[in-house]
């Protein structure tokens, strides 16, 4: 696992977690005027947090900012010969085995959740940058979505199954009959040839990503290598106001509480939080910024699969010594540990 990836989708889900549902902030700023406290509801609403993996430029830096760097990791665990598990009974994982031929252009990945819909094109599409999010209307000539409309379909997210933009996805925020709002941004401008379907979102503790089916045999002598790994990483919460960087640290400290079972269940394991710092930094300027930080501390399994080559058969010479003795050869079927 890549803990800044898990990490980073932690921040954005408890940061839309608490947009949709401000009431966590009442609970937790319980001293503050009711004015304050609105102005910080509006900030956290409609503000842009930047979320960056390290530091960025001094030119790119936009306020407010989390910045997720690396402080230190070790070797936590190390098990024998690095082999931290073989395939059970010669069959690879199942978010990694397709058994069929691969059809369609995403059937090589694996896990992903059987449509509700029938295909639909696209006629129309467009994003907000204010609201970071993304309207888009099917062609739905025979009415299919203006009977799912009246169904609660729960969780849903919009697939691209063919055309341009395959493979992406994001899950759906609203819909009213044909027009759906999509949280998310397509990276390609979808055209025609775009074909769409519905499908139940994954569980938010299932495992993130989008697994590759990369092996298609059973039999095969796959052994799981690395080791546990001790790993402080260090958030920056960075913006241009003292009293916005005490307030967003608190909010980012209830986030990660928040999140505790989501991280736990992608591999991070025995989370710690810490703080220091709070003070104006001068490498940033020509405006001030604060900055208060918070230290993670956790243990996570780092881990790669590999492909063992395995002998097909074993041959065994006996000799009793004599020179006019024989020699007597035995072979070894490794697959069915028959013996011939």
């Amino acid at each position: 696992m890549v803990p800044e990836i898990v990490i980073h989708k932690a921040l954005v889900q408890g940061i839309r977690a608490v947009r949709a549902d401000s009431r966590v902030l009442d609970s937790m700023f319980q001293n503050l005027d009711q004015n304050t406290l609105q102005s910080l509801k509006d900030v956290v609403r409609k503000q842009k947090i930047n979320i960056s993996i390290n530091y960025p430029r001094a030119d790119a830096l936009k306020l407010p900012m989390i910045a997720l760097v690396l402080k230190n990791e070790a070797e936590s665990h190390t098990f024998l010969g690095d082999v931290i598990g073989t395939s059970h009974n010669g069959e690879p994982e199942s978010a990694l085995t397709f058994t069929t031929a691969s059809k369609g252009l995403i059937s090589s990945l694996k896990g992903i959740p059987k449509p509700v819909t029938s295909k639909f094109s696209v006629e129309t599409y467009t994003y907000s940058e204010i609201r970071e999010q993304t309207t888009i209307t099917l062609h739905d000539p025979s009415g299919e979505l203006l009977v799912l409309g009246q169904k609660s379909l729960g969780d849903t997210t919009l697939w691209v199954v063919d055309g341009v933009g395959v493979g992406e996805h994001y899950r759906v925020l609203s819909m009213s009959s044909n027009v759906f709002t999509l949280d998310g941004k397509f990276t390609v401008t979808l055209d025609s040839s775009t074909k769409i379907e519905l499908r139940p979102t994954n569980d938010a503790e299932a495992p993130i990503g989008e697994p590759s089916a990369v092996y298609s045999s059973t039999n095969l002598n796959l052994v799981r290598k690395g080791a546990n790994y001790d790993a402080q990483y260090q958030l920056s919460i960075i913006s241009g106001n003292q009293d916005e960087t005490l307030y967003l640290y608190s909010i980012i400290k209830t986030i990660l509480f928040s999140q505790r079972a989501f991280m736990e269940s992608q591999g991070i394991m025995a989370l710690k939080i810490s703080g220091t710092d709070f003070a104006p930094r001068s490498d940033f300027l020509p405006s001030e910024a604060f900055q208060r930080t918070m230290t993670l501390q956790f243990v996570y399994p780092f881990s790669f699969i590999e492909e063992q080559d395995a002998p097909s058969s074993i041959s065994v010479g006996i000799s009793a010594g004599a020179d006019d003795c024989g020699y007597v050869s035995f072979d070894v079927d490794t697959g069915n540990l028959s013996a011939i």
